[in-house]
This record gives structure tokens, C-alpha cells and sequence, in this order.
């Protein structure tokens, strides 16, 4: 087990923000019925959809457990026409030997990158309510330069350098943002969740996905902090120019979000045999947090009566807490 950090530390952005960290649980009355081992996960990342949060926690449960996690970098709908494409360019480079080895594959790719894979697949998404999405979006367009927040939002999809339906076009498996995206795209999109993805979550029950993949995975309890929280204070008049972009160009994205919204769990039927009777805890809590580092590493492996007695008095004795879902 991994040595206690020798302080907790505050809010990344913050240094006088007290630490909070969420604390997911295994889910009690359900077992996988295949083992994940022999399998490649590929988390199709969408952006600003809280991809990043997770994607740090399987990076993080990979290096605990000694299995291979790769990020593709890059992006592949924008937020700049010039970036088209960056991130399928760079995973078709590398081979197939490269490819056996993944354990864990994630980026922000579309769909089909499993007919590359020579292990089978199983597919991980989150989605997100569109209006949110899009303001989050925009909120990152103008805290890294890329437009002043006063561009007007319709500029941004007129000009191109946001794309309409960006949801529904990476889980249909386009690959060229200047393809038009379609009901017909939407159906493809819906058909591949409903036939592909062994988990489909949303970002407001982010804690549900986290505790699914805990126990599919028969990863250890997972107590973290967020990433890439943008805070951009708008003006109220951008925020509602935001929402009426949003019903006209992410109107496709919205119905693709409203049908995993409806759906009572985020995952497919034949990944699971029992019935959920209520959490519990494990043995071990692998921390992951923005704002915690091991040594150096920004994951930590501890015993859950460890976690318990020792960082989370720490937390709390700075003024922070741990929610436990």
C-alpha cells in the first residue's frame, strides 16, 4: 500500500479552498459475468462531459494494478477547423503490436476505433445535457484565448470553430466535422449505444458510472476530486444566447442525451448477473485527486481503515470532507 501524502492538499486553483473528495463504493448484489482482463477499454471521451475526471482514475486504477492505460492526445471536432481529425491521425499511427498491450485507450476519438483494436472492446461513454456542455465549452474556448467572451456564440458554429452536435457525431463514428450530421446520424449514434457500449452514463450521475466500473472492473474503491473545473463567471445575457445555440444546433445532441438519461442504469444488461441490494465498502481506496500527490504521484493506494483514520481527519481537520455515495 501506497505511504499517506504528508499533507492534504487544498483545491487546485485555490490554496484557501478546503479539500473535498467524493468516496465510490462498489455496488453490493452484482457480479461481472465475464472478466475484463482479456478485454481493451476504450472510453470514448467527449469533451467537457467530466471526461477528464475519469479518465484520470483509470489512469490512475491501470498504474495501481499494473495494467497499460494510453491517452491518444489531441482533439477531433475543433474547437479550430486546423485540428480537424489530430486525434485519429495520431491513433492510426500507431501498430498493431503497440495496440495488443492496452489494457485501457482513451481520448477523444469516435466510435469505431475498436476494428483497429486486435483485443475485443468494451466501450465506456458519458454524455451531458447539451445547454451545459456548450456553456462549458465556451467557458474553455475563452479561458484558453481561443475567442474574448464577448464573440457571439452563433459566430463560433457560422465560422465553423464549434461544430454542431458534437455528442452525436462521435458515438455515430464521424470522422470529418464537415460531414452533416443528420437523424439518420442520430439513429447510427443511438444503435451504437444501445449495441456497443457496456456503460453509458451522463455527467449528473457521474457517481453511478464510477460505481459500475468499480465493481465491473473489480477496481478498489475510488475516492476523488474533479479536474478541470472552469468557473468563468458570464454575463447573464451570454448564458441565455448560449441556451437558444443550444436548441438550435445541439438539437440532435439532446435527444441522444434524453435517451441515456432515461435509462434506469448505466449499463448494458449482459454485463452484470444479480441485482443491486445497496453499496459496500472494500479493502483498499485508490485516491485521485488534483489536489493529493503520493510521492509525487498523483494516485494513492491505501487500506480503507487508513483512508478512513488518516486522510480523512487530515480533510477534515482543514475544513474539507469525503461524501460517500
Amino acid at each position: 500500500m501506497t505511504r499517506m501524502p504528508e499533507t492534504a492538499a487544498h483545491t487546485a486553483g485555490d490554496p484557501q479552498a478546503p479539500l473535498r473528495l467524493t468516496l465510490a463504493t462498489s455496488y453490493a448484489g452484482l457480479a461481472p459475468r465475464t472478466e475484463a482482463v482479456a478485454r481493451t477499454v476504450v472510453f470514448t471521451h467527449i469533451p467537457k462531459t467530466a471526461g477528464t475526471t475519469l479518465d484520470q482514475i483509470m489512469q490512475a486504477a491501470a498504474l495501481a494494478h499494473g495494467a497499460v492505460w494510453r491517452r491518444v492526445r489531441g482533439t477531433i471536432y475543433g474547437p479550430l477547423p486546423d485540428t480537424t481529425r489530430e486525434a485519429l491521425v495520431r491513433f492510426e499511427a500507431w501498430d498493431r503490436d503497440q495496440l495488443a498491450t492496452l489494457d485501457y485507450l482513451t481520448g477523444h476519438l469516435p466510435y469505431g476505433i475498436h476494428a483497429r483494436l486486435p483485443r475485443s472492446c468494451l466501450y465506456v461513454t458519458l454524455l451531458r445535457d447539451p445547454e451545459a456542455q456548450l456553456l462549458s465549452r465556451f467557458r474553455f474556448g475563452v479561458q484558453r484565448c481561443l475567442w474574448p467572451r464577448e464573440t457571439p456564440v452563433e459566430e463560433l458554429f457560422q465560422t465553423r470553430r464549434l461544430v454542431d452536435n458534437p455528442q452525436t457525431r462521435q458515438i455515430a463514428g464521424l470522422r470529418d466535422r464537415h460531414t452533416e450530421c443528420t437523424p439518420s446520424t442520430l439513429a447510427a449514434a443511438l444503435a451504437h449505444l444501445q449495441s456497443d457500449y457496456a456503460i453509458v452514463g451522463i455527467t449528473e450521475r457521474f457517481d453511478d458510472v464510477l460505481k459500475a466500473l468499480i465493481t465491473l472492473l473489480r477496481w478498489p474503491d475510488v475516492a476523488y476530486g474533479r479536474y478541470h473545473v472552469v468557473r468563468l463567471p458570464l454575463d447573464e445575457d451570454v448564458v441565455e444566447r448560449i441556451a437558444a445555440a443550444a436548441e438550435r444546433y445541439y438539437a440532435l445532441d439532446r435527444a441522444l442525451y434524453d435517451a441515456a438519461a432515461r435509462r434506469p442504469v448505466p449499463w448494458s444488461a449482459d454485463q452484470f448477473e444479480g441485482v443491486v441490494t445497496g453499496s459496500e465498502r472494500q479493502r483498499s481506496v485508490l485516491v485521485v485527486s488534483p489536489s493529493v500527490r503520493f510521492a509525487g504521484r498523483p494516485y494513492g493506494l491505501l487500506d480503507s481503515s487508513q483512508f478512513d483514520d488518516d486522510l480523512c481527519r487530515s480533510v477534515t481537520r482543514q475544513g474539507g470532507g469525503v461524501d460517500v455515495v
